[in-house]
């Protein structure tokens, strides 16, 4: 049986917030002594790495604090080189690079987001951006607000593994031009930053649901575009059809390889897609998406041949958004949806 038609104002689901409080930016005291500044801190659960050292960047030590009921400990020299936690023991793997100019390039845990330090040569300024990772691509630029960059050299930006907090070394308040560690709450700095840290892979997201219909609709004697419909689709997705016959719902699943092989098929029809309505909601990686699709053989016919709903599940990965699952349904008799006037969306 052949598949029937898979059925822009996008509501952004991840918006700025309302009322959204200041940022506050806290100093960690990591028991610096005189002459000496501390930076590129990363933490994960009740451990925390750090770098010491004298001014410009001399004398460079690695440590570790740990936290033991609560509290945090002094903390410890690590072996020479760059530590990794193996076996219940930190381990020395590479050698460190030392070098003065350095980005310091870091994920978020949940890999959707790059931080960086971008300063002058001089290290007498520097200030921290983000990027919205989107598979192999990623967003603008974005310059994280204040007060977390300042008048001082912001670097070494970090995440904690549960995503609390965002620490950073700065050389705010020291006469000496030393640095310090400081942390904000990384949830707010998104919710200052509001729908720009996520307009890139909104835009994305659009995209994709426009191109999901423009894949599946063809002209007479012609398939779906199948290479489009299989970057689109995740290889696990399932769809599923929904339709009232004989007076009985009629409802059939199939897996992404069926749904490509169906799609695949030429047929002497012609299958014209028009997204009508368009209706999201979004949390990070994960959208909801419900879409109204008019179906036509004839584009330049008056009305739909049959008008569907459906509603997917997206997924934004390492390939950008995929489809996770569709499911589509008919129009009925006796329950019709509104009409609407063909403006196709995308």
């Amino acid at each position: 049986m052949r598949w029937m038609a898979l059925l822009g104002a996008a509501l952004l689901g991840w918006g700025a917030p309302v009322g959204a409080a200041g940022l506050v930016v806290e100093r960690l005291d990591l028991g610096e002594g005189p002459g000496e500044q501390v930076y590129k801190l990363q933490e994960q659960g009740d451990l925390r790495v750090f770098a010491r050292s004298a001014s410009n960047f001399q004398q460079v030590r690695l440590q570790l604090q740990r936290r033991i009921a609560g509290q945090w400990q002094p903390a410890q020299d690590l072996p020479a080189g760059d530590p990794r936690w193996q076996d219940g023991a930190w381990t020395a793997r590479l050698p460190v690079n030392e070098g003065v100019r350095s980005n310091d390039f870091t994920l978020t845990p949940d890999g959707r987001y790059v931080l960086w330090w971008s300063g002058n040569a001089d290290l007498d300024g520097g200030d921290l951006y983000l990027a919205e990772r989107l598979g192999d691509a990623h967003g603008p630029a974005l310059r994280l607000p204040a007060p977390v960059n300042g008048p001082a050299f912001e670097f070494t930006p970090s995440i904690s593994a549960d995503g609390e907090w965002m620490y950073f070394a700065s050389t705010r308040g020291d006469a000496q031009g030393l640095s310090h560690v400081y942390r904000v709450s990384w949830p707010q700095v998104l919710a200052q930053l509001g729908a720009a840290a996520s307009a890139h892979s909104q835009a994305a997201l659009d995209q994709a649901v426009s191109a999901l219909w423009h894949a599946i609709g063809h002209a007479p004697g012609q398939a779906s575009d199948v290479q489009a419909l299989r970057r689109l689709l995740h290889p696990d997705a399932r769809v599923f059809g929904q339709s009232i016959k004989a007076s009985s719902l009629q409802l059939w699943v199939a897996s992404a390889e069926q749904f490509l092989a169906e799609m695949g098929r030429p047929s002497d029809k012609g299958l014209y897609e028009c997204e009508v309505e368009r209706q999201q909601r979004r949390f990070g990686g994960h959208a909801q998406v419900y879409s109204v699709v008019q179906t036509r053989r004839d584009p330049a016919q008056a009305g739909p041949s049959y008008t569907g709903v459906n509603s997917m599940h997206w997924q934004l990965g390492p390939q950008g958004w995929q489809l996770l699952s569709l499911h589509y349904a008919l129009e009925s008799p006796g329950l019709r949806l509104p009409s609407a006037a063909a403006v196709c969306l995308g």
